[in-house]
């Protein structure tokens, strides 16, 4: 009997970032993450609905890891706008680097292609609880 990986969602998405990595987004096909996870294809769509599913699940959390980074820098830099800016770009860019294996997935959202309106949305619904108004504070709900 074949040895196959288990089939939680983790496991799904190790795989699709491996073969995004290999492939890029738009050039791996659902069925290529499903064979690297060792899973159906039925069994990945249960997971995660389809691709963008995969990828928003995938992006998720560094967009929440950066938002908290960034509010956090820009809280500890005082009133001064300079330093707020100085310490917003220092968390971003030490994100990026820290999660580079994460990072370069925010390329595939400047693609053009079908269904990026989609996937914008559900990235920019998952930055909206932490965004702020331009005096500073949280905006409300």
């Amino acid at each position: 009997m074949a040895h196959r990986r288990t089939t939680d969602a983790d496991s799904l998405l190790t795989a699709a970032l491996e073969v995004f990595h290999e492939l890029g987004y738009h050039g791996a096909s659902v069925r290529d993450i499903a064979k690297r996870a060792g899973v159906t294809v039925p069994t990945l769509y249960y997971h995660h609905g389809n691709k963008q599913g995969i990828l928003v699940a995938l992006m998720e959390p560094g967009i929440e890891n950066v938002t908290a980074r960034a509010s956090a820098a820009v809280d500890a830099a005082g009133p001064s706008p300079t330093a707020q800016f100085g310490n917003l770009i220092e968390a971003c860019v030490l994100h990026m680097t820290s999660r580079s294996d994460i990072a370069f997935l925010d390329s595939e959202l400047r693609y053009r292609g079908s269904g990026t309106k989609e996937l914008r949305r559900q990235t920019k619904e998952a930055r909206e609880p932490t965004r702020r108004r331009p005096d500073g504070r949280r905006p409300e709900r």
